[in-house]
């Protein structure tokens, strides 16, 4: 029951911002339901990327409410993969990412 998880944020009387740390390309009907009652309460929705404020637009049709927070991925300069593989003793190839990972994200080996 979607509407009882969402109880505190329909009581608050101040402006909410909502960061969003995972956004679904697929929700089922609960889960779009849920995140349409997070948008409509909250003053401001944000994003760890712009390819989430656009799956925010075509997949649950928010406009511009959103903003990608370029804070959340640190900006730091290109270093040569084998400094970092050679210090965490790692010989084969190695793969980063950041977020949750999910079968939705298409990582194989």
């Amino acid at each position: 029951m979607p509407q009882q998880r969402l109880e505190l944020l329909q009581h608050l009387r101040m402006p909410v911002v909502t960061t969003l740390h995972t956004v679904l390309r697929q929700p089922d009907l609960d889960q779009r339901i849920v995140m349409q009652q997070i948008a409509a309460r909250s003053d401001r929705l944000i994003v760890m990327s712009e390819y989430s404020s656009r799956v925010l637009q075509d997949v649950f049709g928010f406009q511009r409410k959103d903003r990608p927070d370029s804070s959340c991925i640190p900006d730091l300069p290109f270093v040569e993969p084998d400094v970092y593989k050679d210090s965490l003793s790692i010989e084969k190839a190695a793969l980063l990412t950041f977020g949750l990972l999910s079968p939705n994200k298409d990582l194989r080996t």
